[in-house]
């Protein structure tokens, strides 16, 4: 058996680390909650270089004794918490005493801190030589200056991305603790430039600050009390959707954190006020007992357990619905939105009794809450687990599930005809001694080669060949550009805009001239030519409706996908009667521009069956 080891304070620091510090917004994490928790009403941060370089946080808090400056580096030594009865009741945001051990691990550290009734601070240095502590003349509060993250770790070092992206990391979750504090008065400062300031006046001042003027005017105030559990905050109205759920914060007593079931309920109440592809922009504040959540769990604190009797889900569920519902959007008029089938309607209640009815095209049916009434459409199990946009956007036809708001067929029994491959790509030539037999109902053409009759679809053919001659365009470098007369200016946040900023190289060689316009917005002067009557808002909300899974590739898929529209509409339709001439020209482009045989779509353009088949229709074999 190996010898078992007591691990020195030096090493199981590090591996503590590693679990708190994985980037610089876990230090910004870390030493924000610490400065809320010591009664902050005025906190600035500061990085360079994406917090790489270096982070300082300032604090007014209640600062730190003298007595007690040589304790905040140890290991476990927090003011938060005493006993473990304090565990089943946490109000601060910090609680553990990892985070400046942690932090002090990995980076070189100065703490300056001092109390108000003391005339001088403290300051506390630390790095690979060691602690030194001085007294210093200092303003009530703490200031912590971290420096060179991972300098005496190599090896984590190289995992850090681009300092512009931890930049963003940083942003997006500095403007979670500006609205979700909205009584305390922020500023923070990247690379010497101001990036967001509040005054602490306010929830609405908050999202001012985040998000601007045109979030508090599209925004409804909320604030309902279910028992103990207060629900209040900000939801958007149905036209103020976003294209990814960056926009999306849930604060639980006070503190941020993320929760799929109040992320489900939120979109689930939304129901048809949303068109396809749409997420919708919330600000939720959630109050309830601290004995009812458990918080411990793990060192990020960002996920939380509920006690077994509470259920936030059709909380929040009836919450949204009944302010879209006082708020008189009718989902009839919204544009845009024919396509979706509505899968729950309310009628509001009379008496205030919470009943509500749901329909499936069916008489009406009595369901005692919102929450049972998620459930008789959709399934408790499908409520609980399924995706949000998943939620009832299945149908059946025929033989196939269809997804109704894509169209796509999920599911198929009945494919039993056999075309000449499965294989998308695999291209398919005709031999010198075709023949065309002739032609179905103005749609298909009938060849006969060798022992084979071959079926074409001439509108599905036609479309892939003019499909690869507009994808060779983008593949040779060779796009046509289309200057538009008025350029479209779009809106984005911290993540947004350094997505497009990172691909501004890619859209260009797509035929996009896109640039910055401002701190957070862009504009698109000119876009491909194929593409020149495309939706550019539906476009850029594809873009941006997933940033942290999309790539280049996926990008290039929906210009793909503008060709494929683009080539249909060009294309020989079915019905047409083509002449003599017509079919020779299709026939020779198919060969000679080597096209794949399914349209872009994805139906197949034709099915090859054998003499030998035929021979058997009419029993000549066995």
């Amino acid at each position: 058996m190996s010898k078992i080891n007591i691990l020195p304070s030096e090493v199981f620091n590090l591996i503590a680390a590693g679990e708190v510090v994985e980037r610089p917004a876990s230090i910004i994490k870390e030493l924000v909650e610490n400065s809320i928790d010591a009664g902050a009403t005025e906190i600035q941060i500061s990085i360079e270089e994406g917090g790489i370089k270096k982070i300082r946080v300032v604090d007014n808090g209640t600062g730190i004794e003298p007595s007690e400056m040589d304790k905040v580096l140890l290991p476990h030594a927090t003011s938060k918490i005493r006993t473990a009865d304090d565990l089943s009741k946490i109000g601060t945001l910090g609680f553990r005493g990892e985070a400046l051990a942690s932090i002090s691990a990995v980076s070189k550290i100065k703490i300056t801190s001092k109390t108000k009734n003391q005339e001088l601070g403290v300051v506390l240095s630390h790095d690979n030589t060691g602690i030194i502590k001085n007294q210093t003349g200092a303003t009530d509060g703490t200031v912590v200056e971290v420096c060179d993250l991972f300098y005496c770790i190599p090896a984590r070092a190289k995992f850090l991305k681009k300092p512009k992206t931890e930049e963003t990391e940083i942003t997006t979750l500095v403007s979670r603790y500006i609205l979700a504090n909205p009584n305390i008065a922020f500023k923070y400062v990247a690379d010497g430039k101001t990036i967001y300031q509040s005054t602490g006046a306010g929830r609405k001042e908050a999202l001012f600050a985040i998000y601007g003027k045109d979030a508090v005017d599209n925004t409804i105030e909320i604030n309902r009390k279910f028992g103990d559990i207060v629900v209040s905050g900000f939801i958007g109205k149905p036209t103020y959707s976003k294209s990814n759920r960056t926009y999306q914060t849930l604060v639980l007593n006070g503190r941020y954190i993320q929760n799929l079931a109040v992320q489900t309920a939120v979109t689930t109440g939304y129901g048809d006020f949303l068109m396809k592809r749409q997420y919708p922009f919330y600000v939720l504040f959630i109050d309830m007992p601290l004995e009812d959540v458990d918080v411990n769990v793990h060192p990020n604190k960002l996920e939380v357990r509920f006690s077994a009797n509470i259920n936030l889900y059709p909380i929040v569920f009836e919450t949204v619905v009944r302010a879209l519902h006082q708020n008189d959007y009718n989902p009839e008029v919204l544009s845009e939105r024919t396509e979706i089938v509505r899968p729950i309607q309310t009628v509001e209640p009379k008496r205030g009794d919470g009943t509500v009815y749901v329909s499936e095209s069916k008489p009406l049916t009595k369901i005692d809450n919102y929450f049972d009434a998620a459930n008789h459409l959709f399934g408790d199990k499908m409520v609980a687990n399924a995706p949000a946009a998943d939620l009832g956007f299945l149908k059946k036809e025929g033989n196939s599930v269809v997804n109704i708001q894509t169209g796509e067929v999920v599911a198929d029994s009945t494919r039993k005809t056999q075309v000449v491959t499965e294989n998308k790509q695999l291209t398919f030539n005709l031999a010198p001694e075709y023949k065309v037999v002739g032609k179905l109902f103005n749609t298909y053409l009938v060849i006969e080669q060798g022992s084979d009759v071959l079926f074409i679809d001439q509108h599905a053919m036609h479309e892939r060949i003019l499909f690869e001659r507009l994808k060779d365009q983008i593949d040779n470098d060779n796009v046509a550009v289309q200057p538009m007369l008025f350029p479209h200016i779009f809106a984005t946040n911290a993540a947004e805009t350094v997505f497009l900023n990172d691909h501004k190289a890619d859209f260009a060689a797509l035929g996009f001239e896109l640039e910055q316009f401002g701190e957070n917005s862009f504009k698109i002067s000119a876009l491909p030519a194929v593409c020149a009557d495309m939706s550019i808002t539906t476009f850029i909300t594809a873009v941006l409706s997933n940033i942290k899974d999309l790539s280049v590739e996926k990008t290039s898929d929906l210009i793909r996908d503008k060709l494929a529209t683009r080539a249909c509409k060009a294309a020989v339709k079915g019905g047409w009667d083509l002449t003599k001439e017509e079919i020779e020209k299709l026939l020779l482009d198919m060969q000679t521009e080597n096209t794949p045989l399914r349209c872009p779509h994805g139906r197949p353009s034709v099915v090859k069956v054998s003499k030998s088949d035929i021979e058997k229709w009419f029993k000549r074999i066995v």
